[in-house]
């Protein structure tokens, strides 16, 4: 299925946690397949949750909330989700969009946003994801992942697009700890301590690789990157042992210091991050002119504002920024005038909102 990502996954494994706005489909459904279309919380919650459903259209956005909670599946049969072009939301904070507690396959059309792939596990390529189309990651982490061949957190087919996400801590038997396949474009991408045969974070099959503010280090296993084939930096790149191809204006290749970098921990927003201490090399490294990356990007992966201090920092985090509070106004109030009194107008109160953190998961 073109512009698809399907996670193969063996019984009771890990978990796959997808929050806020989970994805946003934009592919027609898939041709004489006996698809359930549904419009409502209720409709796709029914929908999922029966054993023998293979497929879900979505007609509507729709909306997830704490009266149905977590919609939870139990089956063997594999099952395909299409947003055609609308969006499955969880609202209730700690619930998971989507959560499978056996071996069917899921499969979600498009792209992954505001989302947690964690702690899955595959017998074939693919630990976290494996791709058919062109996937794109945005303010996501993919960790914990386990493939037992390429790919520990993703293996793309076709094409991946990293922005403002992490990619930590994954196993690839064989090629790719973090990801395999390509090409690859990465924009504030931080890719770490993953761990693979055949390139310890990247392996790209001799595709190319286009990069900005990104930072590719500490593998295990193999070195940061192989099979590359041409790499395009935009600047302000780091790899620490020089396989990655980062030559580009502001780029620290073969860098030797420390990262310094904090553990997998929630630092707010959609998804665990690992947070730059302020003494990282990664930190104040793009100046301000450069820091939307010719996207308009104003926000690190958390949702915090860039810069932070004097320049923006390499990596999917903006050390020491914090995430903007949001308001809500109260609507001013009319007192009706009595025998004794005038009519006053009370002034609108600004209200802190409360927000809504959902770390969703679902095991199989």
């Amino acid at each position: 299925m073109s512009g698809s990502f399907r996670r193969y996954a063996v019984a009771c494994v890990g978990t796959v946690a997808l929050a806020g706005a989970a994805f946003v489909g934009v592919s027609p459904a898939v041709a004489g397949a006996a698809g359930v279309s549904v419009s409502t919380e209720g409709a796709f919650t029914s929908a999922w949750q029966a054993s023998g459903t293979t497929e879900v259209d979505l007609s509507a956005d729709v909306t997830l909330t704490c009266t149905s909670g977590e919609p939870t599946r139990t089956s063997t049969t594999a099952i395909v989700v299409n947003g055609n072009g609308h969006t499955l939301t969880q609202s209730c904070a700690g619930d998971s969009v989507l959560r499978q507690d056996d071996t069917g396959t899921v499969t979600l059309t498009d792209d992954v946003t505001d989302s947690v792939i964690a702690d899955n596990s595959s017998l074939g390529s693919g630990g976290g994801i494996a791709a058919q189309g062109l996937i794109t990651l945005t303010r996501s982490t993919v960790s914990g992942n386990t493939s037992g061949n390429n790919g520990g957190g993703l293996r793309s087919y076709s094409g991946a697009v990293v922005i403002n996400s992490t990619m930590t801590g994954n196993t690839a038997s064989s090629d790719g700890g973090a990801l395999s396949g390509g090409p690859l474009t990465l924009v504030y991408a931080t890719i770490t301590d993953n761990t693979g045969a055949g390139g310890g974070n990247i392996e790209l099959d001799g595709g190319d690789l286009t990069s900005f503010g990104s930072v590719v280090a500490s593998p295990h296993g193999s070195a940061d990157c192989v099979s590359m084939g041409t790499t395009t930096s935009s600047g302000y790149n780091v790899d620490d042992d020089g396989t990655c191809g980062f030559k580009g204006t502001g780029d620290q290749s073969d860098l030797k210091t420390a990262l310094a970098l904090g553990a997998l921990a929630d630092n707010g927003g959609p998804a665990p991050t690992l947070m730059p201490a302020a003494t990282s090399p990664l930190v104040d490294q793009i100046p301000t002119a450069a820091c939307g990356a010719g996207a308009g990007i104003t926000t690190d992966e958390r949702g915090a504002t860039r810069p932070f201090g004097t320049a923006c920092d390499i990596g999917a985090v903006e050390s020491g920024a914090s995430i903007p509070a949001t308001t809500t106004t109260v609507p001013a109030t009319t007192v009706a005038p009595s025998a004794s009194s005038t009519s006053t107008t009370e002034a609108p109160a600004a209200v802190a909102a409360t927000p809504v953190d959902a770390t969703p998961t679902f095991t199989g």
